[in-house]
């Protein structure tokens, strides 16, 4: 279960639910690394929030005027019903982030710095629990990838999404986007999770287009 904690409020129990097959790729990897600065705050009254996304350069994730649910399906890169349950603050109070690395590094190491900072600020506790769900999978065509370079040297990437060409068109330009990090970003335009299955390492540059 997830026990949230705030202070000397403790709140209710939550399952953490992941696709049983899905484990390694559903989650990014967790360890020690921390950001070298962080600020979590609450956000201020009549703020309109931007959303939680890691920053170009490499070094930093930012946040502006969301709740901790979304915080945390960011960070473990999960759909949002994959947290189930949780006191009513978690949904309905929001916060601003400011963290920066001491470094540039990849997404995944920001996203674990991320889950530290999350976990340290709001005392939580986690428990996973597998659950048998539908998922796709992405996976390489026989062929093998086409004029597809990873950067040599990897650091943080982001994936810009425009809507504005009309209604159902999606336009996605991706900045050393890892697969896992694409994967994740994809899941969230079908109705079950996305596993990534295409073995690729490193980060890419691409543009996406698309109708759903």
């Amino acid at each position: 279960m997830i026990g949230f904690m705030r202070g000397r409020t403790i709140g209710l129990g939550a399952a953490l639910a992941i696709p049983s097959l899905a484990l390694a790729q559903s989650f990014a990897p967790r360890g020690s690394q921390i950001f070298e600065v962080a600020s979590v705050k609450p956000t201020p009254p009549n703020t309109k929030g931007t959303g939680v996304r890691p920053a170009m350069g490499g070094k930093r994730y930012v946040g502006s005027g969301i709740p901790l649910r979304s915080y945390l399906y960011v960070a473990y890169q999960v759909r949002p019903e994959q947290i189930a349950g949780g006191p009513n603050w978690v949904d309905n109070e929001l916060y601003d982030l400011n963290a920066e690395a001491d470094q540039p590094t990849s997404i995944e190491n920001l996203h674990i710095m991320l889950q530290n900072i999350l976990t340290d600020r709001f005392k939580l506790q986690f428990h996973f629990e597998k659950k048998e769900m539908q998922a796709y999978t992405l996976t390489v065509d026989k062929n093998g990838p086409k004029n597809l370079t990873a950067h040599p040297n990897p650091s943080a990437g982001e994936i810009v999404l425009d809507q504005s060409t009309g209604p159902g068109l999606n336009k996605w330009h991706a900045h050393c986007a890892s697969m896992d990090f694409f994967t994740w970003r994809l899941s969230q335009t079908v109705p079950d999770p996305i596993i990534n299955q295409t073995k690729l390492e490193g980060c890419f540059d691409f543009d996406l287009n698309f109708v759903r």
